[in-house]
Protein backbone atom coordinates (compact mmCIF):
# COMPACT_ATOMS: atom_id res chain seq x y z
CA UNK A 1 0.00 0.00 0.00
CA UNK A 2 2.86 2.45 0.15
CA UNK A 3 3.16 3.21 -3.32
CA UNK A 4 -0.28 3.79 -3.26
CA UNK A 5 -0.63 6.34 -0.68
CA UNK A 6 2.01 8.61 -2.33
CA UNK A 7 0.41 8.24 -5.45
CA UNK A 8 -2.23 10.42 -3.89
CA UNK A 9 0.44 12.52 -2.46
CA UNK A 10 1.95 13.14 -6.05
CA UNK A 11 -1.76 13.74 -7.68
CA UNK A 12 -1.78 16.96 -5.24
CA UNK A 13 1.34 18.08 -7.31
CA UNK A 14 -0.04 17.40 -10.71
CA UNK A 15 0.40 20.54 -12.79
CA UNK A 16 -1.64 21.81 -15.26
CA UNK A 17 0.00 21.02 -18.50
CA UNK A 18 -1.07 17.12 -18.34
CA UNK A 19 -3.42 17.23 -21.69
CA UNK A 20 -3.75 18.54 -25.21
CA UNK A 21 -5.89 21.28 -25.96
CA UNK A 22 -9.22 20.96 -27.82
CA UNK A 23 -7.94 22.36 -31.05
CA UNK A 24 -4.41 21.41 -32.77
CA UNK A 25 -1.41 23.69 -31.76
CA UNK A 26 0.75 23.72 -35.01
CA UNK A 27 4.02 23.09 -34.62
CA UNK A 28 5.71 26.43 -36.57
CA UNK A 29 7.42 25.13 -40.26
CA UNK A 30 11.02 25.31 -40.85
CA UNK A 31 11.75 27.06 -44.03
CA UNK A 32 12.87 23.61 -45.76
CA UNK A 33 9.75 22.19 -44.55
CA UNK A 34 7.40 24.94 -46.24
CA UNK A 35 9.64 24.73 -49.64
CA UNK A 36 8.44 20.65 -48.96
CA UNK A 37 11.99 19.67 -48.45
CA UNK A 38 12.09 15.97 -47.62
CA UNK A 39 13.67 15.52 -43.75
CA UNK A 40 16.86 14.45 -44.91
CA UNK A 41 17.63 18.07 -45.34
CA UNK A 42 16.23 19.00 -41.91
CA UNK A 43 20.06 18.64 -40.35
CA UNK A 44 21.76 21.46 -43.01
CA UNK A 45 21.22 24.84 -41.58
CA UNK A 46 21.22 27.61 -43.77
CA UNK A 47 23.55 29.95 -43.80
CA UNK A 48 23.05 33.25 -41.06
CA UNK A 49 24.16 36.78 -41.35
CA UNK A 50 27.29 37.49 -38.50
CA UNK A 51 25.27 38.22 -35.63
CA UNK A 52 22.00 36.79 -35.68
CA UNK A 53 20.44 34.60 -33.24
CA UNK A 54 18.87 31.45 -33.91
CA UNK A 55 15.20 31.01 -32.33
CA UNK A 56 15.14 28.36 -29.90
CA UNK A 57 11.55 25.42 -30.68
CA UNK A 58 10.25 27.36 -27.16
CA UNK A 59 9.86 30.82 -28.67
CA UNK A 60 6.69 30.03 -30.17
CA UNK A 61 5.36 27.87 -26.99
CA UNK A 62 2.12 29.55 -25.66
CA UNK A 63 1.91 32.11 -22.87
CA UNK A 64 -1.73 31.20 -21.93
CA UNK A 65 -2.22 27.76 -20.12
CA UNK A 66 -5.53 26.48 -21.92
CA UNK A 67 -3.57 26.65 -25.38
CA UNK A 68 -0.71 24.55 -24.28
CA UNK A 69 -0.44 21.20 -26.32
CA UNK A 70 0.08 17.69 -23.66
CA UNK A 71 2.99 16.48 -26.40
CA UNK A 72 5.50 19.10 -26.33
CA UNK A 73 6.10 20.30 -29.41
CA UNK A 74 9.40 18.78 -31.59
CA UNK A 75 12.66 19.67 -29.77
CA UNK A 76 11.54 21.43 -26.67
CA UNK A 77 12.55 20.70 -23.76
CA UNK A 78 10.91 21.00 -20.56
CA UNK A 79 11.88 20.23 -16.51
CA UNK A 80 9.80 20.95 -13.52
CA UNK A 81 10.50 20.98 -9.95
CA UNK A 82 7.92 20.69 -7.20
CA UNK A 83 8.20 20.55 -3.28
CA UNK A 84 5.19 19.75 -1.29
CA UNK A 85 5.18 19.91 2.84
CA UNK A 86 2.16 17.56 4.42
CA UNK A 87 0.37 19.90 6.85
CA UNK A 88 -1.71 17.41 8.74
CA UNK A 89 0.02 16.29 11.56
CA UNK A 90 -0.50 12.75 12.76
CA UNK A 91 -2.18 11.68 9.76
CA UNK A 92 -1.54 9.28 6.87
CA UNK A 93 1.23 11.94 5.24
CA UNK A 94 1.19 13.98 8.14
CA UNK A 95 4.22 16.29 7.87
CA UNK A 96 6.11 14.89 5.01
CA UNK A 97 8.34 16.57 2.93
CA UNK A 98 8.52 15.21 -0.75
CA UNK A 99 10.70 16.55 -3.46
CA UNK A 100 9.64 16.04 -7.45
CA UNK A 101 12.10 16.46 -10.53
CA UNK A 102 10.88 15.37 -14.00
CA UNK A 103 12.09 16.29 -17.58
CA UNK A 104 10.33 15.94 -21.03
CA UNK A 105 11.65 16.31 -24.13
CA UNK A 106 9.62 16.59 -27.83
CA UNK A 107 11.36 13.91 -29.53
CA UNK A 108 9.02 14.21 -32.49
CA UNK A 109 6.33 16.25 -33.57
CA UNK A 110 3.97 13.73 -31.99
CA UNK A 111 6.04 12.62 -28.99
CA UNK A 112 7.87 13.78 -26.14
CA UNK A 113 9.52 10.98 -23.56
CA UNK A 114 10.58 12.19 -20.44
CA UNK A 115 12.09 11.09 -16.70
CA UNK A 116 11.44 11.91 -13.19
CA UNK A 117 12.63 11.20 -9.95
CA UNK A 118 10.42 11.18 -6.26
CA UNK A 119 11.82 11.51 -2.91
CA UNK A 120 9.31 11.79 -0.13
CA UNK A 121 10.58 11.95 3.79
CA UNK A 122 8.46 11.06 6.67
CA UNK A 123 9.77 12.88 10.18
CA UNK A 124 10.50 9.57 11.51
CA UNK A 125 13.39 8.97 9.18
CA UNK A 126 11.21 6.60 6.68
CA UNK A 127 11.42 7.51 3.03
CA UNK A 128 9.90 6.68 -0.38
CA UNK A 129 11.36 6.80 -3.58
CA UNK A 130 10.13 6.56 -7.15
CA UNK A 131 11.96 6.60 -10.52
CA UNK A 132 9.73 6.90 -13.46
CA UNK A 133 10.13 6.99 -17.26
CA UNK A 134 7.35 8.25 -19.72
CA UNK A 135 6.39 9.03 -23.38
CA UNK A 136 3.25 10.67 -24.67
CA UNK A 137 1.77 10.46 -28.30
CA UNK A 138 -0.62 12.75 -29.72
CA UNK A 139 -3.18 10.42 -31.15
CA UNK A 140 -6.27 12.08 -32.18
CA UNK A 141 -8.02 15.45 -32.07
CA UNK A 142 -8.11 16.32 -28.79
CA UNK A 143 -6.98 12.83 -27.25
CA UNK A 144 -3.31 11.74 -26.18
CA UNK A 145 -2.11 8.29 -25.17
CA UNK A 146 0.45 8.18 -21.86
CA UNK A 147 2.66 5.65 -20.86
CA UNK A 148 4.64 5.08 -17.91
CA UNK A 149 7.19 2.54 -15.99
CA UNK A 150 7.64 3.46 -12.27
CA UNK A 151 10.12 1.63 -10.06
CA UNK A 152 8.34 3.01 -6.65
CA UNK A 153 10.87 1.41 -3.35
CA UNK A 154 9.40 2.58 0.33
CA UNK A 155 10.33 0.76 3.28
CA UNK A 156 10.50 -3.32 3.05
CA UNK A 157 8.46 -2.68 0.06
CA UNK A 158 9.90 -2.40 -3.66
CA UNK A 159 7.40 -2.44 -6.59
CA UNK A 160 7.70 -2.02 -10.82
CA UNK A 161 4.61 -0.06 -11.68
CA UNK A 162 3.11 0.46 -15.18
CA UNK A 163 0.83 3.53 -15.92
CA UNK A 164 -1.52 3.51 -18.63
CA UNK A 165 -3.93 6.85 -19.42
CA UNK A 166 -5.31 8.61 -22.25
CA UNK A 167 -5.09 12.58 -21.32
CA UNK A 168 -7.89 14.47 -22.87
CA UNK A 169 -8.25 18.40 -22.50
CA UNK A 170 -11.30 20.29 -24.38
CA UNK A 171 -11.44 24.37 -24.64
CA UNK A 172 -14.94 25.15 -23.18
CA UNK A 173 -14.69 28.58 -24.28
CA UNK A 174 -11.95 31.18 -24.78
CA UNK A 175 -11.06 31.42 -20.71
CA UNK A 176 -11.97 27.57 -19.63
CA UNK A 177 -10.54 24.00 -20.55
CA UNK A 178 -11.20 20.77 -18.92
CA UNK A 179 -8.43 18.14 -18.71
CA UNK A 180 -9.07 14.45 -17.72
CA UNK A 181 -7.86 11.45 -17.88
CA UNK A 182 -4.27 11.85 -17.70
CA UNK A 183 -4.39 8.96 -15.31
CA UNK A 184 -5.83 6.39 -15.24
CA UNK A 185 -4.54 2.58 -14.40
CA UNK A 186 -1.49 1.44 -12.38
CA UNK A 187 -0.51 -1.97 -12.11
CA UNK A 188 2.25 -2.95 -10.12
CA UNK A 189 4.05 -5.82 -9.60
CA UNK A 190 2.22 -6.91 -6.39
CA UNK A 191 -1.22 -7.95 -7.01
CA UNK A 192 -2.03 -6.16 -3.29
CA UNK A 193 -0.82 -3.07 -5.14
CA UNK A 194 -3.06 -2.14 -8.25
CA UNK A 195 -4.86 1.50 -8.00
CA UNK A 196 -7.52 2.66 -10.70
CA UNK A 197 -8.35 6.82 -11.31
CA UNK A 198 -10.82 9.29 -12.72
CA UNK A 199 -9.34 12.52 -12.81
CA UNK A 200 -10.88 15.75 -13.85
CA UNK A 201 -9.03 19.69 -13.45
CA UNK A 202 -10.98 22.77 -14.27
CA UNK A 203 -8.59 25.66 -15.47
CA UNK A 204 -9.49 29.20 -15.78
CA UNK A 205 -7.23 31.41 -17.53
CA UNK A 206 -8.19 34.53 -15.50
CA UNK A 207 -5.13 36.70 -16.66
CA UNK A 208 -3.00 36.44 -19.96
CA UNK A 209 -0.55 35.14 -17.56
CA UNK A 210 -2.42 33.78 -14.72
CA UNK A 211 -4.07 30.18 -14.74
CA UNK A 212 -6.15 29.19 -11.69
CA UNK A 213 -7.00 24.88 -12.08
CA UNK A 214 -9.28 22.86 -9.51
CA UNK A 215 -8.32 19.44 -9.70
CA UNK A 216 -10.23 16.61 -8.44
CA UNK A 217 -9.85 12.32 -8.77
CA UNK A 218 -12.14 9.61 -7.52
CA UNK A 219 -9.62 6.93 -7.02
CA UNK A 220 -10.25 2.78 -6.38
CA UNK A 221 -6.59 1.47 -4.26
CA UNK A 222 -6.88 -2.53 -5.11
CA UNK A 223 -9.99 -2.32 -6.71
CA UNK A 224 -11.63 -2.19 -3.72
CA UNK A 225 -14.78 0.22 -2.77
CA UNK A 226 -14.44 0.75 0.78
CA UNK A 227 -10.91 1.83 0.34
CA UNK A 228 -11.77 4.51 -2.82
CA UNK A 229 -10.60 8.20 -1.70
CA UNK A 230 -11.27 11.86 -3.56
CA UNK A 231 -8.22 13.89 -3.30
CA UNK A 232 -8.74 17.81 -4.58
CA UNK A 233 -6.12 20.35 -5.28
CA UNK A 234 -6.32 24.15 -5.83
CA UNK A 235 -3.50 25.52 -7.80
CA UNK A 236 -2.68 28.71 -9.20
CA UNK A 237 -0.09 28.99 -12.37
CA UNK A 238 2.01 32.59 -13.18
CA UNK A 239 3.86 32.55 -16.53
CA UNK A 240 6.41 34.67 -16.36
CA UNK A 241 7.48 33.75 -20.27
CA UNK A 242 7.66 31.54 -22.52
CA UNK A 243 10.25 29.75 -20.55
CA UNK A 244 9.64 29.77 -17.24
CA UNK A 245 6.25 29.49 -15.15
CA UNK A 246 5.82 29.20 -11.26
CA UNK A 247 3.26 28.27 -9.09
CA UNK A 248 1.31 27.55 -5.76
CA UNK A 249 -1.24 24.45 -4.71
CA UNK A 250 -3.31 23.37 -2.03
CA UNK A 251 -4.80 20.01 -1.45
CA UNK A 252 -7.15 17.51 0.47
CA UNK A 253 -6.21 13.68 0.83
CA UNK A 254 -9.93 12.91 0.67
CA UNK A 255 -13.43 14.66 0.89
CA UNK A 256 -15.76 11.62 0.22
CA UNK A 257 -18.07 10.50 2.34
CA UNK A 258 -15.80 7.35 3.26
CA UNK A 259 -13.34 9.75 5.02
CA UNK A 260 -13.06 10.29 8.77
CA UNK A 261 -12.19 13.95 8.48
CA UNK A 262 -12.21 15.82 4.95
CA UNK A 263 -9.39 18.62 6.53
CA UNK A 264 -7.21 15.91 8.17
CA UNK A 265 -5.35 15.15 5.36
CA UNK A 266 -3.71 18.70 3.85
CA UNK A 267 -0.91 20.08 1.94
CA UNK A 268 1.04 22.94 0.32
CA UNK A 269 3.10 22.59 -2.86
CA UNK A 270 5.23 25.32 -4.52
CA UNK A 271 5.81 24.17 -8.05
CA UNK A 272 8.60 25.72 -10.81
CA UNK A 273 8.84 24.66 -14.97
CA UNK A 274 11.71 25.90 -17.10
CA UNK A 275 11.74 25.19 -21.15
CA UNK A 276 14.85 25.62 -23.40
Amino acid sequence: MPALLAATLLLWTAGPRSARAGEAWEEPQTEAEAKGDSDADEGKAAALPPGAEVAGPWQSYPIREIERPTVLPRGVREVTGQLVFGISKGQTFGDAVALIIDGSWGLRRKLDVGAGATLIVFPEGNTFRALDLHAQYEARGPWALRADLELVHAPGDTQVGLGLAAPLKLRLSGAFALVAFDRLLTLYSSPSAQLAELPATLIAQAMQRLAIGLRASFELPDFDPDLRRVPVRLFGQWTLGRRLDAGVGVGLLDVSANATGAFDGRAVDLFVAGRF
